[in-house]
């Protein structure tokens, strides 16, 4: 959102985003167990989360300094990453 307050530009934004990966495995073998290998099974995966917000003002003083501008601004961000696993656990092979 764009505005002005007393000949400041004012600026006030947020963004959010977010992305969700899952893998899951199709076709593979695994030499070592051979016949007894999964051929399917799921990998688990990850997940962000962003969230971004910020506030930017400027003001352009032109009559005394001749062309001088001021800015500032303030931004706050917050991440959340996570990692996550399949509920079922592998097949492991026993010696």
């Amino acid at each position: 959102m764009l505005t002005t307050y007393k000949d400041w530009s004012v600026d006030l934004n947020n963004t959010f985003g977010r992305n969700n990966f899952h893998y899951f495995i199709k076709n593979t073998l695994n030499a070592t167990l051979v016949e007894n290998s999964p051929t399917e099974f799921d990998a688990g995966g990850h997940q962000l989360i962003q969230n971004t917000t910020s506030v930017d003002f400027s003001k352009y003083f032109n009559e005394k300094t001749y062309g001088f501008n001021v800015a500032l601004g303030l931004e706050h961000r917050l991440d959340k990453y996570k990692i996550f696993s399949v509920k079922k656990p592998l097949m492991l092979l026993t010696m």
